[in-house]
């Protein structure tokens, strides 16, 4: 399974990449905000990325901690939402790549080595 995994990220990065927006996020800085609509999904190069929620009396409450080949927002990514249900942010400096939802699915559901694993 890993050398199917590693080959399919391969060759996913390599097609993401000609479609893609490279960007950094330093660390702290805000990536997505709960109930924004995002415009793209972020491909996590390098780095990590908190997703999490405030609570009414204002305690912040950890979802999920994302890194390398992660995709965020992936409720929204996976259109089980219409908008990002966490905050990110940036726990590390992040490299990510930006890509549409459509071009994204586009390169997913072409990809022959992905048909392998999924």
């Amino acid at each position: 399974m890993t050398l199917g995994y590693n080959k399919l990220m391969n060759q996913l990065f390599a097609n993401i990449k000609e479609k893609s927006i490279a960007h950094i996020y330093r660390k702290g800085e805000d990536i997505f905000f709960e109930g924004e609509v995002p415009k793209h999904i972020h491909l996590i190069v390098d780095g990590a990325v908190g997703a999490y929620t405030i609570t009414r009396n204002g305690t912040k409450n950890i979802a999920n901690i994302f890194g390398n080949n992660s995709v965020i927002p992936i409720t929204w990514a996976n259109n089980q939402t219409d908008y990002a249900i966490f905050n990110y942010t940036a726990l590390s400096d992040v490299h990510v790549l930006k890509i549409t939802k459509d071009d994204f699915w586009r390169i997913i559901n072409s990809s022959t080595a992905s048909k392998d694993i999924y």
